[in-house]
């Protein structure tokens, strides 16, 4: 992290940072220029994927046959929609809560949606969420705004670009910003060129089966892969792009999900985006992300509010009793489990010893609140973030916040002094351990807002708390255990979906149903 004790240093430091905040790239050096344009190329060039193909399923369910989702968030709800799309028509959804959606969640609050759950897109997601917007008719997003960026040991936010120029001038010793920029696109171009000499380019989101070799290289967290690889100058990028998003500490991740969620073509549009410069797209729904789940509610059969108590599969099909409040058993030839997987553990009959291995898994919490408040605006732009906060993992700290309302309609908050202002927004707490039944959420949350930022009269609309980035160990994922649960996709007539089996986001989830579909077709 950035290391200055005097006024002046933050000072000088902030002028620095708006040398290159709004750069564009026919401002950089013209060297820069020709590596980021050698950049561009490298990400949009085709190329082959390496490893091993996959395999037909082992089994997979027929139109003719009635088939049991459990689980209606996006990946349930998706896998629904593809499914009457092939001509099933038999298709039961069951979801324990009261609504749809699961991890997508937007609450209307005068008159602005705001994201509890899922919120950002980028170039990514355009084979999916983007394609699939577009099919429901809901494809109308809205360019993120600018965000803040705030430091404990400094007196005045810095704009999130210049934190990163700053903090990678740090982590390379750089003698100016415009060096550290020359070495962030460096280490952006080596990245790159590591990915695609690992995994090769691929469709969707899990890559082919890496060699014995490759997955060798994956057995440590991200942290250390970076630092092995000589990439800490990505550290400041990687550390909004992954633990920003609620995916955990880079020195606590895998190194697998760091190379999942962070591809080439990813991190070209973050370290864009830092710069300032064309290609760094990140984009919000107007009209909030739950009119996706909603819309793909409607093709299929949603039963709320079920409660699940056991689950028998045999040769004759899967039988599955449950609660709606009478106690009923139903009869089914095909089980889709698109909710957390440890939670199949508790009512399967039987499992096998893969299914076992989700035992192993372990997740992040991630909560969201929802709330109305008076204050004096300290920033100009409508997201901000603690940086502080998240480099020293304090527990359920908040660290970061957004203003739906000024993102999505223009506009910024007065930061004339003494005037206080009353606003909506959405904060973020997270932690490695759970909040339930404790104080810490709520005693973190007022002495950040309260005594810090001078916040008073806050009104809480409403808070969520949830489980979240499922995950296994650094270990599993080096033994290919996300591997070994596709190439098994069917045993038992049952398929694993969601975010328990890929990773935590709606582009993933839905190109993982994607790649079953396509594998359907083998």
């Amino acid at each position: 992290m950035v290391k200055m004790g005097t006024i002046a240093a933050a000072i000088l430091l902030l002028s620095a940072s708006v040398i290159l905040t709004d750069a564009n790239l026919s401002k950089l050096p013209l060297a820069m220029q020709i590596a980021f344009r050698k950049l561009q190329l490298l990400v949009h060039n085709d190329d082959k994927p390496k490893g091993t193909p996959f395999s037909p399923l082992s089994a997979k369910p027929d139109p003719s046959q009635r088939i049991a989702i459990v689980g209606a968030g996006l990946a349930g709800l998706h896998m629904g929609y593809l499914l009457k799309k092939k001509g099933f028509n038999n298709t039961v959804v069951f979801e324990k809560d009261s609504r749809v959606g699961g991890k997508v969640m937007s609450v209307w609050h005068d008159g602005i949606p705001h994201e509890l759950g899922a919120c950002y897109t980028s170039p990514d997601y355009i084979t999916n969420v983007y394609a699939l917007a577009k099919e429901l008719g809901v494809d109308d997003f809205v360019p993120l705004s600018p965000s803040t960026a705030w430091l404990d040991n400094l007196p005045y936010p810095l704009t999130f670009r210049g934190y990163v120029i700053l903090e990678v001038k740090r982590l390379t010793n750089a003698k100016d910003p415009v060096e550290a920029v020359g070495n962030l696109i460096k280490a952006t171009y080596r990245y790159s060129v590591l990915h695609r000499q690992m995994f090769g380019k691929y469709e969707g989101e899990l890559m082919y089966k890496p060699s014995s070799q490759v997955l060798s290289q994956l057995n440590s967290t991200f942290m250390a892969f970076l630092e092995k690889n000589r990439l800490l100058a990505l550290v400041p990028v990687l550390t909004a792009s992954h633990t920003m998003q609620g995916y955990g500490h880079l020195d606590r991740v895998p190194a697998l999900y760091g190379m999942l969620w962070d591809t080439p073509k990813f991190l070209y549009a973050m370290l864009a985006r830092s710069l300032g410069v064309s290609g760094g797209g990140v984009d919000m729904f107007r009209n909030g992300f739950q009119q996706m789940t909603d819309k793909l509610a409607a093709f299929s059969d949603v039963h709320l509010n079920i409660a699940i108590e056991n689950i028998k599969r045999d040769s004759t099909g899967v039988t599955i009793k449950f609660n709606d409040g009478k106690d009923r058993t139903e009869k089914f030839d095909f089980l889709i489990w698109a909710a957390d997987t440890r939670e199949a553990l508790r009512v399967l009959e039987h499992t096998t010893p893969l299914e076992e291995e989700f035992s192993h898994l372990r997740n992040t919490w991630f909560t969201t609140t929802l709330f109305d408040s008076k204050e004096q605006c300290r920033s100009y732009t409508p997201i901000d973030y603690w940086l502080s906060n998240l480099y020293n993992k304090r527990e359920q700290s908040v660290w970061a916040r957004r203003n739906s309302r000024y993102v999505l309609k223009g506009g910024h908050c007065p930061t004339t002094k003494g005037l206080k202002s009353n606003i909506s927004t959405v904060a973020y707490q997270m932690g490695d351990h759970s909040p339930m039944g404790t104080s810490l959420l709520c005693e973190t949350f007022n002495q950040h807002f309260k005594r810090h930022l001078g916040v008073d009269t806050i009104s809480v609309i409403k808070s969520k708390s949830w489980n979240y980035f499922p995950r296994f160990s650094v270990e599993k994922t080096a033994e290919g255990i996300l591997w070994k649960i596709i190439e098994n996709q069917g045993n038992e007539k049952t398929w694993y979906i969601g975010s328990s089996v890929i990773f935590e986001s709606t582009k993933s989830v839905l190109e993982y149903n994607r790649l079953m579909m396509r594998r359907m077709e083998m």
